[in-house]
């Protein structure tokens, strides 16, 4: 082979390996374009969706819908949930195991659904095109990662000099710092034994449940309240066992020395702010500044002064049933019969009072959640005579029965679950004889 055709060939190779080389790397660049594209549009939709199913319900429903199904306009969702999304987003990819396909705030969204409705996981599940138990689990996470979060934003302790300064005092006792009682919700009887279910028995109500103390300051937000008590534990009992943070909230801070007050019991407490209760509360002044109503004697009547102070005392104290009543509006899972685990209650109860405190800054307490309270105590009233009767029926039943099948062995009739067309006949001869009511009934029931 010459010099000029190695040469030649030469040239030829070296063209040929520079051509493919240049192929790779525009394969390559093609390759980074595409990814660099994914990426920003990626990047594009989760900045501009941090909630793709809330955003398509409010596409395709609506604001107002939004509304009725959480409580909250779209744009108060936000801002519930803004001041906490960088903690919710750093504990909602905690763990092993694959990772969530739902956002942190569509699981805060679908939890909002839950406690509105408060209906069986299926259904909800099946609302958002879900697997119940897939639902019900993503529910049970963020309920968990939130409930502090929520409380540290919308649960504070009272300020007597703020409430001053603002004009939010009670009209009837200004030196009173929040009013207080107990909340009563219906519950399932617990699968236990009779000894251990009786506890949750309230002899009030007439109705298993559960019972939380709440406080409530002239403002309309709810400043403290009680881990969960079996419903047969005592109102006063409650308040006893919380007795240390109720001295702690009502004691004057040093500048609040100098406000006014020389309202009731101040002689004797009076390095400690007031609070309002009911006349379950009766006995608590010789423990805390407790204003209660006074009681009317045995047979004899109330002095018209006394008469008026109570009256005065339920109207200022009327603010907290306004709250129960905003509440249970607000959230079916505190308004109806509860039916989740004893062990998250407290949980569920602490998001409720930090949501609710969140509702009323924007739509003060007024008369109406008062009179829905009503009804809805007045619901469970239906509920425990209800309940009532349909157990004194099957006492009476029992009762006919047992005594039916005294009076058989009595008449030597052979007690059995099925008997022959002689047999039969014997026994109705001998019911007829007897003369028994009871007798007949028996006879009815076994054929």
């Amino acid at each position: 082979m010459s010099q000029n055709q190695q040469s030649t060939q030469a040239q030829r190779g070296i063209a040929s390996l520079i051509a493919i080389l240049e192929e790779d790397q525009e394969n390559l660049d093609n390759i980074n374009r595409q990814l660099s594209q994914n990426s920003d549009s990626d990047e594009e939709s989760i900045e501009e969706s941090p909630c793709p199913i809330l955003d398509r319900y409010l596409e395709e429903t609506g604001n107002e819908s939004i509304k009725k199904i959480t409580g909250f306009y779209y744009q108060e969702i936000g801002m519930i949930y803004d001041p906490i999304e960088l903690d919710v987003s750093s504990k909602w990819l905690d763990g092993r195991g694959k990772k969530p396909e739902v956002t942190p705030k569509d699981a805060f969204f679908m939890m909002l659904t839950v406690f509105k409705a408060y209906s069986t996981w299926d259904i909800h599940a099946e609302a958002f095109g879900m697997h119940y138990t897939t639902f019900q689990k993503t529910v049970m996470k963020i309920l968990k990662i939130v409930t502090p979060l929520l409380a540290a934003n919308h649960i504070h302790k009272p300020d007597m000099e703020k409430l001053d300064s603002n004009k939010q005092t009670f009209v009837n006792f200004p030196y009173a710092l929040y009013a207080t009682d107990v909340k009563f919700q219906q519950s399932y009887r617990p699968r236990v034994s009779h000894e251990e279910a009786k506890v949750y028995f309230s002899g009030k109500h007439k109705l298993y449940g559960l019972k939380v103390e709440f406080s409530v300051t002239p403002d309309g937000q709810c400043v403290d309240f009680t881990k969960h008590y079996p419903g047969s534990v005592h109102d006063l009992t409650i308040c006893r066992k919380n007795k240390n943070a109720h001295k702690t909230m009502l004691r004057k801070k040093t500048h609040e020395h100098t406000m006014e007050d020389d309202g009731e019991l101040y002689n004797e407490y009076k390095n400690y702010w007031a609070m309002l209760t009911d006349k379950g509360y009766i006995g608590l002044k010789h423990e805390l500044r407790a204003i209660y109503p006074t009681k009317k004697p045995n047979k004899g009547h109330l002095p018209r002064q006394e008469k008026i102070r109570n009256k005065e005392v339920s109207s200022d104290r009327s603010l907290i049933e306004r709250y129960f009543g905003r509440m249970n509006l607000l959230w079916g899972i505190m308004a109806k019969q509860y039916r989740w685990a004893e062990e998250i209650y407290d949980s569920v109860v602490t998001i409720c009072v930090a949501l609710t405190n969140f509702h009323i800054t924007l739509n003060p307490l007024n008369v109406q959640d008062e009179e829905y309270y009503k009804t809805i105590m007045a619901k469970l009233r239906a509920i425990a005579k209800h309940m009532y009767k349909k157990r004194k029926d099957c006492q009476k039943k029992y009762r006919q029965r047992q005594k039916l099948r005294r009076q058989m062995m009595e008449n030597e009739i052979p007690i059995r679950p099925n008997y022959s067309e002689d047999e039969q006949e014997d026994m109705e001869e001998a019911a007829e004889d007897d003369g028994s009511q009871a007798s007949q009934v028996l006879l009815e029931n076994d054929e």
